[in-house]
């Protein structure tokens, strides 16, 4: 069996770097971990329905609310010990007397009566007799009174009958009864009857009542003593008390006053700011203040705290979808401390300042200002990054609107059109018309989604109102921050690269004046950058304005640079090669300073020094080389100072600006030459290491150079020699050396050499 050999070990230099970037790695994620944490505290902190116990303001009934008051917790509302024992009162006051009918009674009396009649109709009329008979507490004569066919008789019975009559329909009470206002019910033939306890006569009093109802049949002294005396034998109680059942429902209604007057769920609104307070509200604020602050605080913690975590753990995962969007499809914002703390800016900058609108119900939340995020992320990252964003904020902010349907379709068919109207916006003329039409789409919206719930049109009105204002104060604020969020995170958005675009730029007007040549070449070096950039779907915009700007530098001792010479002296043949080295090399310093000096953006500076990387000024290292009295001569002295492109867009600035120099060194440019000439930058840049941390592939090589050749062609076309007049051929012959001459002559020296290799 034959032993495997063992992979040497790494050297002390290889596990330093590999610990060095395993330290840097967890140092991020750890970051990144942080950020997180950081912006899932302020939206649970932000949530109007788990922040931490307050003491909230007690408004008195009839009082109007200086501010909304949302319930945090579950709570009840109870009646004081006071109110309980006084409403239980009035509620056993409210209880019904119970009385049972007795129509025996009503039969019995009626049998006596109808049997005092017969006997006076079957010729009785000896008055001794009747008395001892008929012992009404009349005398027999009295009793006579009510005999015989005459019309006094005739009426007195008429009298006694309807009043017996109607006492018996009324009812007569026992001596218990006591109306004491309250309600009275009849139970008869096994059904209740509520009846007017006014009506009901009681026995001890019902002397006086017959006295007053026979007043009102006759005005006659005699007629009212016979017709009472005699009622008043007749009738006896027919209604009496049920002591127990009355009882009962007393007990029961009694029983029936809870001591909880309402209940309240957390998140419901107690009182809305700016209206008053009805008496019910004002016990609501008392049992809310009462149980955040009473006995029962701490178990209105617990649950606060449980809701504290419930919203912490939404949030969480929220955040980490986009953690994990950013890790996987956005390495270049993940690994990047700054860009991380942006994304959770702009998801707080849109939930927080929502809150408050959500929490006092502002126009059904419509007016909440979630687009914010949306149009910052569209202009500072891009539109796939802006699209998370905005569906994260909408969820976020739907839960601070307990969940309202109505809201999150709005605010996200918004959002999204607000990513769609921004995306490859380039000026604020384009801004502006993109408010426009993100308004117009959010009435369509709020206008189908209110009749979809069927929300009144009046109230749509207003919502269309309130979603508009959104948009624009959106959009406005959104503008006022762009400037600081771009300072903050190192980026540059289109619209700022469009601003710096403008000739009329202080500084490119400077570079025209002082620096011709280098401006020329500048322009020339846009229209091929912008082309690549485009070719490879990179950013043109950059691309171009960066090579605008690449050789401002120059403009301090623009003389010893080739392209501003124009025939004159050559500076540089009174030089040593160290010292024309240092002259080329300090135009970066001298362009990063001037950058700096007219705030220029960082993405813009970044090609000053990167679109030489770190190639040799070949011209002059040979120069130095081939001067054998200058001893060894370092290759590292005669170098740019770099850094190497670390974007696609200064990587194409820098072979643009070797391929723009190199193609005004040719004797004739035809399009193989040209052709040829591209290919061979390329190549020397690639070999050279100078592409290595750019992020360019071999096929975007290809494509950039496919995308020189025909602006460079077009720059150099042919074209007809036209005959010389007279006139001219009388004119000097001699006209110095050509520019193309010059050219060729000053490209070795030139910051668009093609450099040597380090090797």
């Amino acid at each position: 069996m034959t032993s495997r050999s063992k992979p040497p070990k790494p050297g002390r230099r290889a596990r330093g770097a590999a610990r060095a970037e395993s330290t840097v790695a967890t140092r991020t994620v750890w970051a990144s971990f942080g950020i997180a944490l950081v912006v899932v505290a302020l939206l649970v902190a932000a949530h109007p329905h788990s922040g931490a116990v307050q003491i909230h303001p007690l408004f008195a009934a009839g009082e109007v609310a200086d501010r909304e008051v949302i319930a945090t917790l579950d709570f009840v509302v109870e009646r004081d010990a006071q109110t309980m024992a006084a409403e239980r009162r009035a509620a056993r006051s409210a209880a019904p007397i119970v009385l049972a009918h007795r129509e025996s009674v009503e039969i019995e009396r009626r049998a006596v009566l109808d049997a005092f009649y017969d006997d006076l109709d079957g010729g009785q009329s000896d008055a001794s007799e009747l008395s001892r008979r008929w012992s009404f507490g009349l005398s027999g004569e009295e009793l006579v009174r009510f005999s015989g066919p005459s019309s006094g008789a005739k009426r007195l019975r008429r009298y006694v009958d309807r009043l017996v009559e109607r006492l018996f329909d009324h009812g007569v009470a026992d001596a218990n009864f006591d109306r004491a206002d309250r309600p009275v019910v009849v139970q008869r033939a096994g059904r209740e009857m509520a009846v007017d306890g006014a009506e009901v006569v009681r026995a001890d009093r019902w002397v006086e009542e017959v006295a007053n109802r026979v007043a009102q049949l006759t005005s006659d002294p005699d007629e009212r003593h016979l017709v009472a005396t005699l009622v008043g034998a007749i009738v006896e109680p027919n209604l009496i008390l049920d002591e127990e059942e009355s009882g009962r429902r007393a007990r029961a209604a009694e029983a029936e006053v809870s001591r909880t007057i309402a209940r309240v769920r957390r998140g419901e609104r107690i009182v809305r700011a700016h209206e008053v307070v009805t008496p019910l509200q004002a016990r609501k604020l008392i049992a809310f203040r009462n149980a955040t602050t009473g006995p029962s605080a701490s178990a209105a913690l617990l649950e606060r705290l449980h809701g504290v975590l419930i919203h912490a753990g939404v949030f969480a995962l929220l955040i980490s979808c986009v953690g994990a969007y950013l890790w996987r499809y956005r390495p270049d914002i993940a690994g990047d401390p700054k860009k991380e703390i942006l994304v959770g800016v702009l998801i707080l900058i849109a939930a927080l300042p929502s809150a408050p609108v959500v929490a006092a119900g502002f126009l059904e939340d419509v007016a909440a200002p979630v687009m914010i995020g949306a149009v910052l992320a569209t202009i500072l990252l891009d539109a796939h990054v802006a699209i998370v964003l905005a569906v994260v904020t909408v969820f976020v902010v739907a839960s601070y609107s307990a969940g309202s349907a109505l809201f999150s379709l709005t605010a996200l068919i918004v959002s999204l059109t607000t990513v769609f109207a921004l995306e490859n916006i380039r000026k604020r003329s384009s801004y502006y018309r993109s408010i426009l039409a993100v308004i117009g789409v959010g009435i369509v919206t709020v206008f189908f989604a209110d009749q979809v719930y069927g929300v009144a049109l009046e109230r749509t009105l207003e919502r269309v109102i309130g979603q508009s204002g959104a948009v624009l104060i959106s959009f406005m604020v959104a503008l006022f921050l762009l400037p600081a969020f771009e300072r903050f995170s190192g980026l540059t958005t289109d619209l700022t690269l469009n601003e710096y675009s403008d000739l009329n730029h202080p500084l490119l007007r400077q570079l025209a004046v002082r620096a011709p040549g280098s401006f020329h070449h500048s322009m020339m070096m846009a229209n091929l950058a912008e082309a690549a950039a485009t070719s490879i779907d990179a950013n043109p915009l950059l691309a171009r304005v960066g090579a605008y700007y690449h050789d401002v530098g120059k403009m301090s001792k623009s003389e010893y640079f080739i392209e501003n010479q124009f025939g004159s002296t050559n500076k540089h043949d009174q030089l040593a090669p160290s010292m024309s080295v240092l002259v080329i090399q300090n135009h970066i310093k001298e362009g990063i300073e001037m950058a700096r000096q007219n705030r220029l953006p960082q993405a813009i500076i970044d090609f000053i020094p990167e679109h030489h990387g770190t190639s040799v000024i070949s011209y002059f290292y040979n120069k130095a080389v081939s001067a054998t009295s200058l001893g060894e001569v370092r290759m590292d002295d005669y170098r740019y100072p770099g850094p190497k492109p670390h974007s696609r867009e200064t990587a194409i600035v820098m072979i643009a600006d070797t391929v723009e120099a190199a193609s005004r060194s040719l004797d004739d440019p035809t399009p193989l030459k040209l052709e040829q000439m591209v290919q061979k930058s390329i190549r020397d840049k690639f070999l050279n290491g100078q592409l290595d941390n750019s992020g360019l592939t071999l096929d975007d090589l290809r494509r950039i150079g496919e995308a020189f050749s025909p602006i460079l062609n077009g720059a150099f076309h042919q074209r007809v020699a036209y005959p010389e007049t007279d006139e001219e051929k009388m004119k000097e012959p001699s006209r110095g050396p050509s520019k193309r001459t010059q050219d060729r002559r000053g490209s070795e020296y030139d910051s668009k050499t093609t450099e040597r290799g380090a090797s």
